[in-house]
Formats: structure tokens, C-alpha cells, sequence
């Protein structure tokens, strides 16, 4: 039980910190000179995110973290949605967790903006759909 309180205080510690340097500026990756909307590719959509991820994001998941990880870029109303899923974590409350991230191309440079992260409990843990409530 205290492996679960340690490793949810340091969830929120990253998930929080993460959103205050997101309010500031954010990272900026910077795309061809000509300045054009080239299509934001998972590569491209792992670099900017990698400060943000719990661990790099490989199909074939950590040894003691997690079984699988999924990252997926679609477009949306003329911005990405970079959308990574973490599932199958080795935890006794905590099933998945998915960051939604907003990504646009500005001025030639990539440019994240609002992060959400939700959760998925086990059952009989909590919530069985993404939300942020905390599993029990």
C-alpha cells in the first residue's frame, strides 16, 4: 500500500509540474525553414512529448511498469492530438493512464499546448472509463 501512495505523490508531483512549465511556454520543435504545416508524425510527436511521457513509449512496455504503451497523432480542427496510452501497469489501483496532448505549428516551430491526464482503475479499484478521479 505505501509502494501505491509514493508512486501516486509522484504521479501527481510529474503531472503537475509538467502542467506549470506548460503554462508557460512550452517546447518548440522546430520544422522545415519554409515554414509550412508539415504533418506531425509519432517521431516528431515523441520528441516534443518526451519530457511530458512517464517512460519512453514502446509497444512492448518497461519491465515493472507497464505492459503497453500506445502513441497516436491524429489531426482535429487544424491543431494534432497526440494521444498516449499507458496500459497494464504492474500497480494494485492504477489500470492505465492517457495523456491527451494539443500540438499546433506556429511561426515554423512545433508548440505544445493544454495536457490532459486521466486514469483507469482496475476492478474493483475505482472508475473503469479515463478520468481524473483517483482509483482506490
Amino acid at each position: 500500500m505505501k509502494t501505491v501512495i509514493i508512486a501516486i505523490a509522484i504521479l501527481i508531483v510529474v503531472v503537475g509540474g509538467a502542467w506549470l512549465y506548460l503554462r508557460s511556454e512550452g517546447p518548440a520543435y522546430t520544422g522545415d525553414a519554409a515554414g509550412t504545416a508539415p504533418e506531425l508524425t509519432e517521431e516528431t510527436a515523441a520528441v516534443l512529448l518526451e519530457g511530458y511521457l512517464f517512460a519512453d513509449c514502446r509497444p512492448e512496455g518497461i519491465a515493472e511498469s507497464y505492459r503497453s504503451c500506445t502513441l497516436d497523432v491524429e489531426k482535429e480542427n487544424g491543431r494534432w492530438i497526440v494521444t498516449v496510452v499507458y496500459d497494464g501497469f504492474f500497480d494494485d489501483s492504477v489500470q492505465a493512464s492517457r495523456m491527451r496532448a494539443q500540438v499546433t505549428y506556429e511561426n515554423g516551430a512545433w508548440r505544445v499546448g493544454d495536457i490532459e491526464e486521466m486514469q483507469k482503475c482496475w476492478p474493483g479499484r475505482g472508475h473503469q472509463d479515463f478520468s481524473v478521479d483517483l482509483c482506490i
